[in-house]
C-alpha cells in the first residue's frame, strides 16, 4: 500500500482553471487540496472540476446529459436546478428575480435556496410570482430537480400581476 502512496497536492486558490489543469497533468494526480492565502484548506479540486470550469457540464461514463427543462403534459415545468437563472426567465416570461441583481446566485437552484433560507430538502415548496416551486430531488446537497406549476387557484388572484410586480420588486 505504501508504493502506491503519493504526496498531497496543494493548489493556491488564486490558481487559474488552466493553471490547474497544467499541474494535474504534470504531477500525474486528480486530485488536489486547494488551499487559501493563509495556508488554510478551502476543500478540495478533482481533474474533473477542471474539466467543467472549461468545457462544461461532462456526463459520467454511462449518464446520460439530461435536459434541463421539461414540460409535462400537465403544464407544469420538471427543471434541472442547474438551469441558468436567464433560462428560467426566458420560459417564464419573467423580468428580475428576488436577489438576482446583487449576484445572490445564479441558477435556479441558487434562487430556491435563496427563497427558503435553507440547503431544502425533497417536497419543500414556495409561491412566488404566481408560480409553485417545490423541490423534487437533492443530490446531496445540491438542489437537482424542481417543479415549478401554476400556484393553486385561489392562492393567487391575478398571476400575471403577481409576476410583473415582482420582477418590479413590488411583491413576492
Amino acid at each position: 500500500l505504501r508504493a502506491c502512496m503519493r504526496p498531497p497536492l496543494f493548489v493556491p486558490e488564486t490558481r487559474t482553471a488552466l493553471q490547474t489543469l497544467e499541474l494535474f497533468k504534470a504531477s500525474q494526480t486528480h486530485i488536489a487540496f486547494v488551499i487559501d492565502e493563509y495556508g488554510a484548506l478551502e476543500g478540495l479540486v478533482t481533474i474533473n472540476d477542471v474539466m467543467e470550469a472549461i468545457v462544461g457540464d461532462i456526463p459520467l461514463a454511462g449518464e446520460q446529459a439530461g435536459t434541463p427543462a421539461v414540460q409535462r403534459e400537465d403544464g407544469s415545468w420538471l427543471l434541472d436546478g442547474m438551469l441558468p437563472v436567464d433560462e428560467f426567465k426566458e420560459i417564464f416570461s419573467v423580468g428580475a428575480l428576488p436577489g438576482e441583481e446583487r449576484g445572490d446566485y445564479h441558477t435556479l437552484a441558487g434562487f430556491v435556496m435563496l427563497r427558503l433560507g435553507r440547503i431544502p430538502a425533497a417536497a419543500d415548496h414556495f409561491e412566488w410570482g404566481g408560480l409553485r416551486f417545490e423541490v423534487m430531488d437533492m443530490d446531496g446537497n445540491r438542489v437537482d430537480k424542481i417543479l415549478v406549476a401554476p400556484a393553486p387557484a385561489g392562492a393567487v388572484e391575478n398571476a400575471g400581476a403577481r409576476i410583473r410586480a415582482a420582477a418590479h420588486g413590488h411583491a413576492e
